[in-house]
């Protein structure tokens, strides 16, 4: 969580591709190993959370320099499409990637599986390699304090009144919409009254509508406005995650997941875009890791949301919570002048 304000501090100051490189490399060594241990039939619990643990902290210092490198890559004109099309790639790999590995388990065995899964990370490093983006790092030059350089993006979010609704509108979305896949398997069992199909059949239709949710920004993002686009998604999530909450029906269930995970997924990837079109190019790195410190507080919602649960059932839990978050979104959209339009902004400067 709090390793990816460090994570911003070297994606401005050391080069980019080289820190996404050692970072594909560590989840290499890490996946050959838990490969090796699962094969030799000796691997223990302490051993998936120590490695899972090494992985996610280089998941956390190298995520806002692979975020930066993005703008890096196309001309500024293209850059709304290629961060929309990265999302897009990302939900294709949620949807595949488990009915791959689902697949590999039940045919060859899971040994197979975590060895497949070790060798995706070779192609991932030999694509990285190949890269060769106009601009490698924020700054040319270092000698000043973390503290500083941290410092920097900060007073940019709070002078920019854009970066302020970026931050804060994820913020209410990711602490009360988001949360409700936490209760998936519960709603699949104790009040759809089904079992892992169905649990199953709920996480796919989530995938699916997430892929087209992130495909509609890429095709149509820049012409309506990504900052449009957020606010609208924004409020859809809430509604749709609340009325999932008050269903009790599988087909009306399969639809508001889908619908839940296409709204969600346009609210996310129009506020990344606004974000990574908008802020200069030196302090890209820093504020993409201090929006990666708002989504990883989607825990504390779903922590909230489980507590709530267990006291007054998951479907109240759900429904409640997203309501709350749905007006708190509008009330903060209100009081920020979103509603009004804040005007879709030009590129930033890549240099």
């Amino acid at each position: 969580l709090l390793l990816s304000l460090v994570g911003g501090v070297l994606a401005d100051r050391l080069n980019r591709k080289n820190i996404t490189l050692a970072a594909e490399a560590l989840t290499f060594a890490t996946f050959a190993f838990l490969a090796v241990l699962v094969v030799s039939g000796v691997v223990q619990v302490w051993h998936i959370l120590l490695l899972s643990s090494v992985n996610c902290i280089g998941f956390a210092l190298s995520g806002p320099a692979r975020q930066a490198l993005v703008p890096s890559l196309v001309p500024s004109r293209y850059v709304g499409s290629a961060v929309a099309l990265s999302s897009t790639v990302f939900s294709v790999a949620q949807i595949l990637g488990p009915a791959l590995g689902g697949t590999l388990v039940s045919v060859f065995g899971v040994s197979t599986a975590f060895v497949v899964s070790a060798g995706f990370a070779l192609p991932a490093m030999v694509l990285y390699a190949q890269m060769r983006p106009r601009h490698t790092s924020g700054v040319r030059h270092g000698g000043r304090a973390m503290r500083g350089s941290l410092g920097a993006a900060f007073t940019y979010i709070r002078a920019s009144a854009l970066m302020r609704w970026v931050m804060l509108g994820n913020l209410v979305v990711v602490i009360a919409v988001m949360p409700w896949q936490a209760l998936l398997p519960v709603f699949a069992t104790d009040v759809l009254n089904r079992g892992a199909t169905t649990l199953g059949m709920l996480g796919l239709a989530t995938g699916i509508g997430a892929l087209v949710g992130s495909v509609t920004v890429a095709a149509i993002g820049a012409r309506v406005g990504y900052h449009r686009l957020g606010l609208v998604s924004g409020v859809a999530a809430a509604v749709v995650v609340a009325s999932f909450g008050a269903s009790a029906s599988l087909g009306l269930s399969l639809a508001l997941a889908a619908g839940a995970g296409l709204s969600s997924a346009m609210f996310m990837t129009a506020n990344m875009t606004l974000l990574q079109i908008t802020v200069p190019d030196h302090l890209r790195g820093r504020i993409n890791s201090v929006r990666f410190l708002v989504i990883g507080t989607q825990p504390i919602g779903a922590i909230f949301l489980g507590a709530f649960a267990e006291s007054s059932g998951p479907q109240l839990a759900v429904f409640t919570l997203a309501l709350a978050g749905g007006v708190a979104f509008v009330l903060l959209a209100v009081v920020m002048h979103v509603a009004r339009g804040l005007g879709t902004p030009q590129p930033a400067a890549a240099g």
